[in-house]
């Protein structure tokens, strides 16, 4: 006789089906990192959190800083700038969204201030590559 599954138990391998079949298709790809993580000897500046997300042709990104910031910030991709969005009243928390990327491209990000001064250093994004691309391996990342 068949076992049955709990509730939980249900809704545990539910979740991962569905988290597969988002990284498998055009899903996006949602990643919190904390600034000081990227690298141990990476400045962060005022930046407190990146929270990334990504398919094969557009980067999403949210920001926060320790400190609200005056004026919009700037966030260089390759040879393009896109303007920050802010997203609180204070100006701590600012987006950024970039359409019309290569896909498996790694890109150089840099935030910038009005003036052009960097607001913390550098950090690489790779767009995920084209949906009807073979993958040859998948590496899922879940945190509860």
């Amino acid at each position: 006789m068949a076992q049955r599954l709990s509730r939980r138990e249900f809704i545990q391998a539910s979740s991962l089906l569905f988290l597969g079949s988002m990284a498998m298709g055009e899903g996006l790809f949602h990643k919190s990192i904390a600034a000081k993580e990227i690298k141990n000897n990476w400045n962060a500046g005022d930046l407190h959190h990146l929270i990334p997300i990504v398919n094969h042709e557009r980067i999403f990104i949210k920001t926060s800083f320790k400190v609200p910031l005056k004026n919009t910030p700037r966030l260089k991709i390759g040879q393009r700038y896109v303007e920050g969005i802010k997203s609180d009243t204070l100006g701590r928390f600012w987006q950024f969204d970039i359409s019309g990327l290569e896909a498996g491209q790694e890109y150089e990000l840099r935030l910038i201030d009005n003036s052009g001064s960097f607001l913390c250093d550098p950090w690489p994004l790779k767009t995920f590559p084209h949906p009807k691309y073979q993958a040859e391996r998948l590496r899922i990342l879940t945190f509860t």
